[in-house]
């Protein structure tokens, strides 16, 4: 008897520890997917950095220098316009494929607004890109 309470204990315990993962990976790809809907809708519309973005990018510069390698530093200000061509390299890769994308003429519209961004950064300075967005920061 004993030995079937261990084994109904144990049977309980690893669905309840399934079941939690389950909620947490949804959890998780769910705040993944609707960052990448919210980042586009920041660019696009709302004409601001994605509020993730503005975060690191506070947090890059709060620290003064950015780890870019094994060994290499870098000022913030260096590493802030690749980390933004990354950023939005990335999210372009992801609307190229999502599927949960409507239709193949959204697709074409999400991308090259995504591609005219890109444009304009790669085209500018730092300080523009910062100042078009009124990213202001009060680093001493």
């Amino acid at each position: 008897m004993q030995l079937f309470l261990v084994l109904l204990f144990i049977t309980i315990l690893f669905l309840f520890l399934v079941r939690l993962m389950a909620a947490f990976m949804f959890r998780v790809s769910e705040r993944m997917l609707t960052g990448y809907f919210r980042s586009l809708e920041a660019l696009v519309e709302l004409d601001t950095l994605p509020p993730a973005w503005d975060n690191q990018l506070r947090k890059m510069a709060g620290r003064g220098t950015v780890r870019t390698g094994l060994v290499e530093w870098l000022p913030w200000q260096e590493a802030a316009k690749p980390f933004l061509l990354k950023k939005i390299a990335g999210l372009r890769k992801y609307f190229e494929k999502s599927t949960l994308v409507d239709s193949p003429e959204t697709r074409v519209i999400v991308l090259e607004n995504l591609d005219e961004v890109r444009a304009r950064w790669e085209g500018s300075e730092l300080p523009e890109i910062l100042a078009y967005y009124d990213f202001s920061l009060d680093v001493r």
